[in-house]
C-alpha cells in the first residue's frame, strides 16, 4: 500500500472515512475493515457534497502490484 501518500489512510471503516471529507472533490483511499485485501476509494463527487461515495476494488492478495 502507498503508506506515504497523503490520500492513503490504511484500515478505516466508511463512517470514519466520511468524517474526513469536507468539500466537493475530497477523496481518500482506505483498506476495507470488512473485506481483507480490498481497497476503497471514498470521496465527495462534485455537486454531491452531502452524498459521499464508496467504490471498492476486488480483493487484492498482499504483494500484488497495483499498476
Amino acid at each position: 500500500p502507498p503508506a506515504v501518500a497523503p490520500w492513503y489512510h490504511g484500515k478505516m471503516n466508511r463512517k470514519e472515512a466520511e468524517k474526513l471529507l469536507k468539500v466537493n472533490g475530497d477523496f481518500l483511499v482506505r483498506e476495507s475493515t470488512t473485506t481483507p485485501g480490498q481497497y476503497v476509494l471514498t470521496g465527495l463527487p462534485w455537486g454531491l457534497q452531502e452524498l459521499p461515495g464508496h467504490w471498492a476494488s476486488p480483493p487484492v492478495p498482499w504483494g500484488t502490484p497495483l499498476g
